[in-house]
């Protein structure tokens, strides 16, 4: 609603014409106020009588300013008439605040939306409202907006990782409700499918399983996907990469409870790591990305895991608190 409305329908309730958008937008300003006016111990009737009270007093006011415009010529006032302007005053100061408040409510931002969100080593399944389904990884937030079935389109946000469900919403003959997943860098759109989206660090990876989607880059670059192709969106500049997978479940395996490796070099490993278990990583030493490391688990605990990487990439990894430091591991010097 926009200003000049606010003002133009307060305005004509507190004059006295009845409105039903007067009478709600008055009655939020009133609600916007209970902290201050400390109505929460009162009865409902006394709130109402304060209400009452209140808008009796505005009326009033306006009442009085159409009246005194009509007195000319008298320039002394009784210790009545004073009375009654102080009060005039309060009620005008009031109306004022009325209208301020409520244009001020319709202009700041509020919090409307839906949030999901997991913790390390947690997963959950959402079920959106319209009977879409979210299967959320660890660390990772879905959210929405709370009116989001009356909406033209079904829109989400991502931070983190989950696999979607989309069901094909049908509006007319031929036309079908927009799906939009939005992340940092990324939107993806689509009608009906099945897809994993991958969003940390403004790097953004989706992995499409079924169906197809579109995405479209910060830098206006739109991107079609069919069933099995990976593209990779990173930083705000939008470098893509887009190539087809052989095994498009072992994305989102994670379901499962599965932990898939592929292709990992070390250098990787530490932001792995800090998303999936909530630790700091200080990788001490010039290592190659030569090697890589492929494997797959069921979930695990951290210590188990640190002992596999040990292993394959042949380094030493040391917790202190809340961090790993990874540094080269030795060799053994021959015996003399």
């Amino acid at each position: 609603m926009d200003k000049d409305r606010i003002e133009k329908l307060i305005s004509e309730y507190l004059a006295g014409k009845y409105s039903k958008e007067g009478e709600q937008l008055f009655n939020l300003w009133f609600d916007l106020g209970n902290d201050d006016l400390n109505v929460e111990n009162i009865s409902e009737e006394e709130v109402e009588r304060l209400k009452a009270e209140i808008l009796q007093s505005v009326r009033s006011n306006i009442r009085e300013k159409e009246y005194s415009a009509n007195i000319s010529g008298k320039k002394e006032s009784t210790g009545k008439q004073r009375h009654f302007a102080k009060v005039f005053k309060v009620a005008a100061t009031v109306s004022v605040l009325v209208i301020a408040a409520v244009i001020l409510f319709y202009q700041l931002p509020h919090n409307s939306k839906v949030s999901y969100t997991t913790g390390f080593g947690e997963t959950l399944e959402v079920q959106l409202p319209d009977q879409s389904v979210v299967f959320l990884n660890a660390n990772s937030n879905l959210s929405f907006e709370k009116d989001w079935q009356a909406a033209s389109s079904r829109e989400v946000w991502l931070e983190g990782e989950a696999f979607f469900e989309v069901l094909k919403k049908q509006i007319s003959q031929n036309a079908y409700k927009k799906f939009a997943v939005y992340t940092d860098n990324v939107s993806v759109e689509v009608l009906g499918t099945q897809f994993n989206v991958n969003s940390r660090r403004t790097n953004t990876q989706v992995v499409l399983a079924s169906g197809k989607v579109q995405l479209l880059t910060d830098n206006q670059e739109a991107i079609a996907m069919e069933p099995g192709d990976l593209v990779e969106v990173s930083g705000k500049a939008g470098q893509v990469v887009k190539k087809k997978v052989t095994d498009v479940g072992m994305y989102s395996s994670w379901r499962d409870g599965k932990i898939v490796f592929d292709e990992m070099t070390l250098s990787e490993i530490p932001a792995w790591l800090s998303d999936h278990y909530g630790v700091q990583v200080d990788l001490q030493g010039n290592f190659s990305d030569d090697k890589t490391f492929s494997a797959v688990f069921q979930q695990t605990e951290l210590a188990t895991l640190l002992k596999v990487i040990e292993e394959s990439f042949q380094v030493n990894i040391n917790q202190q608190g809340n961090t790993l430091i990874i540094t080269e591991k030795r060799k053994k010097l021959p015996n003399p």
